[in-house]
């Protein structure tokens, strides 16, 4: 199947850190689409092919960016190197693309942005979930912007 990003339908609490602020995570399968939201996002993903096996209904999705007026979502595989299979990752960005900040801060100290490769969260707010070969939840993360004290 190579790059085939298998989902399953999933609800998840995605907390932020020590913070105590969580979030819920949805994907389900709407018609032809595997629909994620969170907050008030909502991403249409469409679906390529759907299936049961003994764990039940899953779909294959490509991978992609998907957006909305206010976030993105990015869809990718996650390569295992220990069970050589093929998970995937969904990342939710928010607020404001760090990428043109850092853009910004380089040509201000007159550094050409084209020159360089920076590294770093893309977006100032991001949440992700994780699933491995099977299409089934193993994880989530998320990151928000640093506040100094």
């Amino acid at each position: 199947m190579g790059n085939d990003t298998r989902l399953r339908p999933f609800k998840r609490r995605v907390a932020l850190g020590l913070s105590g602020v969580s979030f819920i995570v949805t994907g389900e399968i709407e018609r032809d689409s595997f629909v994620v939201t969170t907050l008030a996002h909502r991403f249409e993903i469409p679906i390529r092919e759907a299936a049961r096996d003994p764990l039940g209904v899953h779909v294959l999705l490509d991978e992609g960016e998907y957006k909305t007026d206010a976030a993105v979502l990015e869809l990718t595989p996650e390569y295992d190197e220990f069970t050589e299979g093929v998970g995937a990752q969904i990342s939710i960005g928010f607020g404001d693309d760090m990428r043109d900040h850092a853009k910004t801060e380089l040509r201000r100290q007159g550094i050409d942005p084209n020159t360089v490769i920076a590294l770093g969260p893309r977006w100032s707010r991001e949440l992700s979930v994780y699933f491995d070969s099977d299409g089934n939840v193993d994880g989530t993360g998320a990151t928000s912007p640093i506040t100094k004290r």
